[in-house]
């Protein structure tokens, strides 16, 4: 069993309560399994809990409040950034009146105020939660192209056509610019941010971003069904900002992959809920091996999430109320108006890491302090000639706990023991020791044990057998369809229809460049 240092969790005070933190991202909400999954997530258990939300709930603002409300109502803290599907633009968000996604990106952050969902640094006791905005661009990717796979474009590339930026966004009239990335990473300066950096060596901190701080985080482009998804998943200023930040943790999305790698002293996971196809189809790649099973009995249903990363000591009541005061009132989460309640459907409750051990504790009372000596009669109450003496209250207290022990009803453990018990006991079982708490034991991603056991090779640009395949089958199909389009267009020279023929070409070119990879929606 692991021996915990006396300094590995920090001591208690009277009035503490455990804190989990726990993550999820990319939830598309727009699946209906997605925001049956919101509902389904249990009314009560995560009251004292922090939720992470690393973006990608959805492209449509009516869906996008309501999940962030539903998910409010259901844990103490939700913090959270938008990912890229929240900032395209549609006909819904015209007829709102949003036509750009500037526009769109300070609606949603103000919509987060307005719910009481947290889009800014916030320290929490001993740990900060730091929400960090992003976004990609093309020279992120340091790595060799593969050769033959259709660039970066509108056509592969859903942000460079669903998204709108106006002019005086700088960059924004450039798909992949590194102006438009420096703008939005700007937009994480503020009085948080300073006070973060001046109490860092303090606390823990978790930080979290929808997109990639680290090309490594990605696997090979080898690998990837689209290679040059690599051009549009990450940041070099968000790496910075990480660089100079130094989490703990840092929690990331974007790529539907389960992730949980060490990188330069930062440990880095993702936790996806992505669709319900991937969850079926490729479950070993979005899903964590140490909770497999799990997820293989239902993956749609995503039990498994969302994942718990962290566990640590909530801040007394005093300094809880007097930070709170601080960062300014929050408003409880409500859903629109005409909006109809969403019915109780707590169907199931997460399962400690620790389970088995836990048990252990089952039947401790509660008790934050020592039993006090009763009274028995009028010498040793509170009337008479005034305070009982200290040897003989000491002497009755003494009598009290043998009693209570005979009967079975003593508890020698004070609630704070027990939480640092409780802590000790998950240090025991792998989780990993912080400053104030601790960090999820390994949860065994696909992707991130690969690299574990395999150095990037990015040299390596020839396809992996699958991806071959499939771009095999693509050019097949193509051929085929130039075949027929060939065919077409002798018979209707034969026939002297030479009009009809000339609108052929672009039909194949459509067909063409439509079928060298489906828009990229990540």
């Amino acid at each position: 069993m692991l021996r915990v240092e006396p300094e590995a969790v920090a001591p208690l005070v009277k009035g503490q309560q455990l804190l989990r933190v726990l993550a999820v991202t990319d939830l598309h909400v727009d699946y209906d399994e997605n925001m049956e999954w919101c509902y389904r997530l249990d009314n009560t258990a995560f009251k004292n809990d922090v939720l992470i939300v690393c973006g990608d709930v959805s492209d449509e603002m009516a869906a996008l409040e309501t999940a962030l409300a539903t998910l409010k109502s259901k844990f103490g803290h939700v913090f959270y950034v938008p990912g890229n599907h929240e900032l395209w633009i549609r006909e819904r968000d015209r007829d709102m009146g949003i036509t750009d996604s500037h526009t769109k990106l300070r609606i949603i952050l103000e919509r987060c105020s307005q719910l009481g969902v947290h889009t800014r640094p916030m320290q929490l006791g001993g740990l900060w939660i730091v929400p960090l905005l992003s976004w990609h661009h093309r020279s992120f990717d340091k790595e060799p192209d593969v050769p033959g796979v259709p660039p970066a474009s509108a056509w592969t590339i859903t942000d460079y056509s669903a998204c709108r930026w106006p002019s005086s966004v700088p960059g924004g009239s450039a798909d992949g610019s590194e102006q438009l990335a420096a703008y939005i990473d700007s937009m994480n300066d503020g009085p948080e941010w300073d006070a973060l950096l001046a109490s860092r060596e303090q606390c823990d901190v978790i930080s979290f971003s929808h997109f990639l701080p680290n090309q490594a985080l990605l696997p090979e482009k080898r690998y990837l069904y689209y290679p040059n998804l690599a051009k549009a998943v990450g940041s070099d200023f968000l790496a910075a900002r990480v660089a100079q930040l130094r989490p703990d943790l840092h929690m990331f999305g974007h790529t539907h992959f389960a992730w949980d790698a060490c990188l330069g002293g930062t440990r880095y996971i993702q936790a996806p809920l992505c669709s319900p196809l991937e969850r079926r189809k490729r479950l070993f790649t979005v899903g964590f091996g140490a909770c497999m099973e799990e997820a293989e009995a239902d993956p749609v249903a995503a039990r498994w999430l969302p994942q718990q990363v962290y566990v640590g000591l909530a801040p007394p009541p005093a300094a809880a109320e007097n930070e709170g005061a601080a960062a300014g009132s929050e408003k409880q989460a409500q859903l629109q108006p005409g909006q109809q309640q969403q019915p109780a459907r707590a169907e199931w409750r997460p399962q400690p890491p620790q389970a088995a051990a836990a048990q252990q504790l089952d039947g401790l009372e509660a008790a934050s302090t020592e039993p006090q000596a009763s009274s028995s009669n009028g010498s040793n109450g509170c009337g008479g000639s005034g305070q009982q003496p200290e040897a003989q209250a000491d002497a009755a207290q003494q009598q009290q706990r043998r009693q209570e022990e005979e009967d079975g009803g003593y508890d020698p453990m004070p609630a704070v023991a027990r939480l640092q018990l409780q802590i000790e006991m998950e240090l025991a079982f792998g989780w990993q020791p912080l400053r104030h708490g601790a960090a999820v034991p390994s949860l065994l991603a696909h992707w991130s044990m690969y690299y574990e056991e395999h150095p990037r090779q990015p040299e390596m640009v020839t396809l992996a057998p699958w991806v071959a395949r499939l771009y095999e089958r693509r050019l097949h199909r193509r051929q085929r369809a130039a075949a027929r389009v060939m065919r077409s267009t002798a018979g209707a020279e034969e026939e002297g229809s030479s009009g009809e023929a000339e609108g052929e070409p672009t039909a194949l070119t459509s067909l063409s460049e439509s079928d060298n990879e489906s828009a990229i929606g990540f």
